[in-house]
């Protein structure tokens, strides 16, 4: 079976940066051949299994960036962000250590907010809010280490208080 491999050295520090496959295209987390992944990997000195670090860049079929952000140690790091296939955001947040870390804010399709709130150690924490498709607010609470927590609003479609209910 044919391999590729594409490895560059980087003198002065203890690493190589590259990437392998069994039929010469990139593999994506399934394992599987993935043309539509740009990734660089690192491997310590004396282990065979590559850790990713840096950059990680997810492209649609059609060329269309689906997701970005960066990896330190194998593990999301720092800002990461997903589009729908059109362009627009889907997604925006930060980890930390693998972890989602700091506010977040995911959108519908047509670019609306669906939902924002933070997370702390990968579990939602503080305040969040939900709303519609066109915009309008559905529902909003608070969390505490990834349960919600206190008094939560529910509106109807028009955006009017229908209830509240508390955890």
């Amino acid at each position: 079976m044919k391999s590729s491999c594409r490895w560059f050295a980087v003198y002065g520090l203890s690493f190589i940066t590259g990437g392998c496959s069994p039929d010469g295209g990139k593999t994506g987390s399934s394992g599987k051949p993935d043309d539509t992944l740009e990734k660089s990997f690192t491997s310590v000195a004396g282990k065979h299994t590559p850790v990713q670090n840096g950059d990680y860049i997810e492209k649609y079929p059609s060329g269309i960036i689906k997701m970005r952000g960066y990896y330190r140690n194998g593990k999301r790091d720092g800002q990461w962000v997903s589009f729908f296939e059109n362009g627009t955001v889907q997604s925006e947040g930060f980890f930390k250590d693998g972890l989602r870390e700091g506010h977040g804010v995911v959108y519908h399709p047509n670019g609306k907010k669906y939902y924002e709130g933070s997370y702390t150690e990968g579990k939602e924490t503080g305040r969040w809010i939900f709303y519609d498709e066109r915009g309008i607010k559905q529902q909003e609470g608070n969390y505490s280490k990834g349960n919600k927590a206190g008094k939560w609003i529910f509106y109807d479609a028009a955006g009017n208080k229908i209830k509240e209910v508390s955890y």
